[in-house]
């Protein structure tokens, strides 16, 4: 193969990868954003990490992915959503975040969630949920 097909496929190769980065990350945060509406645990646990923090209304946990997983059906079947938006998006090499507006049968909420990369995909590392206020968002 020519240099210059080889430096064409590199070419294409990091378009495909350009492109396809904000894709994945899209249905990264549609899958947060589905979890939290439907108040689903399940779909959200998917994307924790083996082991995560969650900090609930000051509540500090490290629990697995499988605790953590209960942690937040529990949380849900006590505030059950109405509504979840995504306020804030950003990334930042081999980290992202999300920041979201979470409402309930039970009150308001802002929900921090941070991901980082383990082995080639993005999972949540710390998620973070609390009362929200007129000055949280």
């Amino acid at each position: 193969m020519a240099y210059k097909d080889m430096k064409r496929i590199k070419f294409i190769i990091l378009l495909a990868a350009i492109a396809l980065s904000p894709t994945l990350y899209g249905q990264i945060t549609g899958d947060i954003s589905k979890s939290f509406r439907a108040g689903d645990a399940d779909l959200l646990a998917v994307n924790f990490n083996n082991r995560i923090k969650l900090s609930i209304f000051d509540k500090e946990y490290e629990p697995s992915q499988t605790q953590g997983k209960e942690i937040m059906r529990e949380f849900f079947r006590d505030h059950p959503p109405v509504s979840f938006e995504v306020k804030f998006e950003s990334a930042k090499k081999d980290s992202k975040f999300i920041i979201g507006s979470l409402k309930t049968n039970s009150g308001n909420y802002r929900v921090n969630v941070f991901f980082k990369k383990f082995d080639g995909k993005d999972l949540i590392h710390l998620l973070k949920i609390e009362k929200e206020n007129a000055s949280t968002l």
